[in-house]
């Protein structure tokens, strides 16, 4: 089976990522919830750099996996 292709926004830059067709809405949903995770410390905090922001939201979004 071959990949789908798709585009992902994250803080406003475009990514383009591969995954299986079954995995297409999870790929989805994860990076919508990452952009705003991340469009939330940008906002509400005084993280500069998108590689912080980034590294903040991982750190964030880790613990719902508990």
């Amino acid at each position: 089976m071959s990949n789908v292709s798709l585009k992902i926004y994250i803080l406003d830059k475009e990514y383009q990522v591969n995954c299986p067709p079954e995995e297409r809405e999870a790929l989805e949903r994860s990076a919508q919830l990452l952009n705003e995770k991340m469009e939330e410390l940008r906002g509400g905090s005084q993280i500069s750099g998108p590689e912080r922001i980034a590294t903040m939201a991982a750190i964030d979004l880790a613990g719902y996996l508990r």
